[in-house]
């Protein structure tokens, strides 16, 4: 053979190699459905995928993404000034890795098969933590709106396995990474950590104690770190990369101390958010995971060319900086808390269950921590079930007890703040429940033979004792009370309101409100939060009774270093000025609850307006991460209806009046949720189109 030829054998040879390698990868990356005309550009060479976006504040963004398999995926992120032709290089080499902590999910109260458990304890059995891998065989690129989502297979973790998911938004500095994962192990709990295995050369993070902006060179080993807003930060030489959580969908619920455990991670080599095994060491519930169900494990980045201080401004833009927005003709309204503030006052101490002295936040901490919130309302549950200070006395120290609470509210309360008395009651009706008058009202939970249901008693005035569920009905209605089922169909309610669905205190619509909402238990399968009482909001809707969620926080003790905006949710309640406590009524808070007219939120998702018709939803809608999708929820004969909405095309930061027609025609009743890409949402109270037929004929008691 001639030079010449083995020349032209050897080219023959490379060129084969080069388009078998080029077809692998065509194979192995799936365009078909990305949109070329998104305003997110992708495009595949060989081995890497690069992605370029812009972001907010004329900023362009370019992600590198390596797909041999071989290197970190993530190989560089740069960014420039829009419309500039080189790019300046803020991070390299960055592998994401979202290790799972696998554990068993216990009993709960001697039932296998329910499926809200929250008191439980997984951290005291056994449970293994795994590392996360990623066998990259497949990646998948779609587009949808102003968005764009890689799929990069396989991903797994234990007995958990699925992809790796990238989500990208137009307008937005956000990476959004996420562990799309199920197993077919049942009974199990979890948590997870979003780490990034990268070299970090300087961590910044705001102290949750000094709350000051503290810079560090990382530790060999990576730390839990205490911080304000839960976001750790990568500084660089050209910018800043944030990490930080979805903000309510990370930290599973607590029930009493919503104390700070870290919830993010930095060291030399890693950087990230994490979840806290030990819960608030009475209990901790850990994360659902039914077999089959996709968990969507999420960790957000947040890209920056600024110094750590400027980009944690940034990040603190999605939850208004841990605070609820105050907006016109609305007043913020929280409750259910058991602060324990009246003992306090009163100068009496008491133990925990634990033996222990009993953390107490004083009246004047309370009210600066929810302000702080922008809490405009708080109506407390200060005494807590039966034996919690005197509950079970049935004379002068309950009396004197409710005096003293009567006095701390109105002694605390102001023209921009507003403590309403009240109590979980827990008594006579089943299950638990919280209580709400419009203005002072006296009683004792049970009574002697000899004594009357109600009579006078100076220098008090009119006093109830309670002798039976009648009693506190009727003792409701006669002073304009409201009651409502505390966390339905969980915890001390299990198998409430269905279990007293049936009586009549529950079907009086103007006493028996509803029931409470809050986001329990974690399951990451479902793209919103609380679906347990969004369900049951439904199942009384269907059974005739026109019935309300309202927000709560249950929550025992706060002060300024507690993690409380992830643990809570506000109620925008109708109200165009503040209550007067020093007038002694305080009804138009009630009203307003009885009638429907407020909306739940997380915080980031406001509804300033909306109508419903049979014919149209209209809603004024206001947001600060991009809008997932918005469902319209109806009654129509004996089914639950739902129309949803894709909102894909939202960008970050908006507000918008948004028009949805759909035949509502043969419905009797209609609500409406709207959730961000985060799990963050809002909902309204349901609008009744048709006056039930035959109340309470259908319900069945709640089966799993």
């Amino acid at each position: 053979m001639t030079k010449k030829n083995l020349l032209a054998v050897i080219f023959l040879v490379c060129s084969s190699l080069l388009l078998f390698t080029q077809q692998v990868f065509s194979q192995q990356v799936d365009l078909a459905q990305y949109n070329p005309l998104s305003p997110i550009k992708v495009k595949h060479a060989g081995e890497s995928l690069t992605v370029k976006w812009q972001a907010a504040d004329k900023i362009d963004y370019q992600l590198v993404l390596d797909i041999s398999g071989k290197n970190p995926l993530m190989q560089s992120i740069a960014y420039a000034q829009s419309g500039a032709s080189s790019f300046t290089v803020l991070a390299q080499n960055i592998q994401p890795d979202f290790p799972v902590t696998i554990g068993s999910r216990g009993k709960s109260r001697g039932l296998t098969e329910w499926p809200y458990i929250f008191f439980d304890t997984p951290n005291e059995r056994p449970s293994k933590s795994f590392p996360s891998r990623l066998d990259l065989k497949s990646v998948k690129v779609s587009s949808e709106g102003g968005r764009v989502k890689l799929v990069f297979s396989t991903f797994s973790s234990g007995s958990f396995s699925g992809d790796l998911v990238l989500n990208i938004y137009a307008g937005s500095p956000l990476l959004y990474w996420e562990a799309a994962m199920s197993t077919e192990q049942a009974g199990i709990a979890y948590i997870y950590e979003g780490l990034f295995q990268t070299q970090v050369p300087m961590i910044a993070y705001k102290d949750n104690k000094t709350k000051q902006i503290v810079r560090q060179r990382p530790s060999n080993e990576a730390i839990p770190l205490q911080v304000v807003h839960r976001t750790v930060m990568a500084e660089y030489a050209n910018g800043t990369i944030a990490f930080f959580p979805p903000p309510h969908a990370s930290a599973w619920p607590v029930n009493k101390y919503a104390h700070n455990r870290g919830y993010v991670k930095a060291g030399a080599g890693l950087i990230g958010i994490r979840q806290e095994k030990e819960g608030d060491h009475t209990h901790a519930p850990w994360v659902d995971a039914f077999p089959g169900t996709v968990q969507r494990m999420g960790a957000f980045l947040l890209l920056s060319p600024t110094k750590a201080e400027d980009t944690l401004e940034r990040v603190k833009r999605y939850t208004h900086g841990d605070q609820f927005k105050i907006i016109d003709g609305y007043k913020t309204y929280t409750e259910h808390y058991h602060p324990a503030m009246t003992r306090k006052e009163m100068g009496e101490m008491g133990v925990t269950e634990q033996g222990e002295p009993q953390p107490f936040t004083t009246a004047l901490e309370f009210k600066a921590v929810l302000k702080s919130l922008n809490v405009q309302i708080v109506h407390m549950a200060e005494f807590h079930c039966c034996g919690d200070f005197n509950g079970r006395d049935v004379g002068e120290k309950r009396f004197k007890q409710l005096k003293a609470m009567f006095d701390l509210a109105k002694k605390y309360s102001d023209d921009e703040f507003v403590m309403l008395p009240g109590e979980e009651a827990n008594a006579h009706f089943g299950g638990h429940w919280n209580y709400l008058f419009p203005k002072p009202v006296y009683f004792v939970k049970s009574r002697k033979e000899n004594e009357p249901f109600v009579e006078k008693l100076e220098p008090y005035g009119t006093v109830y004792r309670l002798g039976n569920s009648d009693e506190v009905y009727e003792m409701l209605k006669r002073e304009g009370g409201l009651a409502f089922t505390a966390h339905p169909r969980v915890k001390g309610s299990q198998h409430y309101p269905d279990d007293y669905a049936a009586e009549d205190f529950f079907q009086d619509d103007d006493v028996f409100m509803g029931a409470e909402w809050k986001a329990i238990p974690s399951d990451l399968s479902e793209p919103r939060l609380g679906r347990r009482a969004l369900k049951l909001l439904d199942d009384m809707s269907q059974w005739g009774f026109k019935k309300k969620l309202v927000g709560a926080g249950d929550m025992f003790y706060l002060d300024f270093e507690s993690e409380l905006y992830s643990q809570m949710n506000i109620n925008y309640l109708k109200l165009p000025e503040l209550p007067n406590l020093g007038s002694g009524d305080w009804s138009e808070v009630t009203d307003v609850l009885r009638r429907g007219d407020f909306f739940v939120s997380t915080g980031e998702v406001l509804l300033h307006d909306h109508k419903i018709t049979k014919s149209q939803v209209t809603v004024d809608v206001e947001w600060t991460f991009p809008l997932g999708f918005a469902e319209i929820i109806w009654g129509e004969g004996d089914q639950i209806k739902t129309h949803t909405v894709s909102l894909s095309q939202s960008k970050e930061f908006g507000r918008e009046k948004m028009n949805f027609p759909i035949d509502l025609s043969r419905a009797t009743w209609v609500r409406l949720e709207v959730w961000d890409i985060a799990r963050n949402g809002a909902f309204t109270q349901p609008t009744w189109l048709k006056e039930p037929v035959n109340p309470g004929a259908n319900i069945k008691k709640f089966t799993p």
